[in-house]
């Protein structure tokens, strides 16, 4: 978001495609205050990429071998493992590449006068379905991306804990102890019981008691990858608040596998991917950011650059350091 053009456009283009003015590269407009104008309307979606009526074909499906002529995917082959890298729907394959298509006929006009009106109009459509603000919503290549933004933005102090689990995926799992380490935080990993368990108020007894003093976030997952165990979130984020804990929760797995109401769940950070369980195309996810935790937040290459500068000027210091004392 932020100021993204300086072009000055008319409203309709020669080819029927309106957008708002002050869009293009040229001139100042401002993403943040068109995703909250609840009048602001994206430009129509072109005839030949989407006909509605190609959308029959997900009417009157059964589970099981009918679904497969919804997917590209080797008819000699029982697919089931969505949550690695996914299966798009091979209508979705066609509707993405005839984007690419359209993009190609007139790249200046898509990517300088188009693409950020549309990628409003997508994240309020996407808002809506997610239950949540527009203006809280962000569209990321992946998971990954979202979890470290949020990480390497967390506020901590000096003996800060971020509390994390066994069953934590384990990229996830090194993220956190980077950070800590960065940052002079204790990363806290509990383990979970996992045969104890026998339902809802068995994770929430374990989730609570692993909750340490001077705990300030909790990372817990929605769905886990490997033992594809379904964390109650919306009560687990109420334990933590009550302990003043923020939680980021780890949806990768979340979004298509089960309901997904982010306004009720109440996470302070939510992450989830599209190209697994939703069968979007792959390279597209989310991170939600809670209202209230907007201004914790900054982007992963600001805070990089930042980082370096701060590296550099220590170096400098201690050449200079040294310089005196010869």
């Amino acid at each position: 978001a932020g100021q993204v053009g300086r072009g000055i456009m008319s409203s309709t283009s020669k080819e029927g495609v309106s957008s708002k003015p002050g869009f293009g590269s040229f001139n100042s407009g401002n993403v943040e205050e068109i995703i909250k104008d609840p009048n602001f309307v994206p430009p129509p979606i072109p005839r030949d990429i989407i006909r509605h009526d190609e959308f029959d074909c997900f009417k009157r499906r059964s589970l099981g071998h009918e679904m497969k002529d919804l997917f590209l995917l080797d008819r000699n082959w029982t697919f089931v493992n969505h949550g690695a890298f996914g299966a798009p729907f091979s209508l979705i394959v066609d509707i993405a590449q005839r984007w690419r298509v359209y993009t190609e006929r007139q790249p200046l006009r898509f990517i300088d006068r188009e693409l950020f009106p549309r990628v409003v109009g997508v994240i309020k459509k996407f808002a809506s379905f997610l239950n949540c603000r527009p203006e809280d919503l962000v569209l990321l290549q992946n998971a990954t991306t979202g979890l470290n933004c949020v990480l390497e933005s967390f506020p901590l102090s000096a003996q800060d804990k971020v509390l994390f689990f066994d069953c934590t995926y384990a990229s996830v799992k090194k993220m956190i102890r980077k950070v800590c380490k960065d940052k002079n935080a204790v990363p806290v990993e509990a383990k979970l019981k996992l045969k104890e368990m026998k339902g809802s108020e068995d994770i929430l007894a374990q989730v609570e008691a692993a909750i340490p003093e001077g705990c300030k976030l909790v990372v817990i997952d929605h769905v886990t990858s490997n033992e594809a165990l379904l964390f109650p979130i919306d009560e687990l984020v109420e334990i933590c608040h009550k302990k003043d804990a923020l939680v980021l929760i780890d949806g990768a797995h979340g979004l298509g596998s089960c309901p997904l109401d982010l306004e009720r769940t109440g996470a302070d950070f939510y992450v989830g991917n599209c190209h697994k369980w939703f069968c979007a195309p792959r390279g597209v996810a989310f991170l939600h950011v809670n209202h209230s935790n907007l201004s914790k937040m900054s982007p992963v290459k600001r805070q990089k650059i930042e980082k370096e500068e701060e590296k550099k000027e220590e170096e400098k210091k201690e050449e200079e350091k040294k310089e005196e004392e010869k």
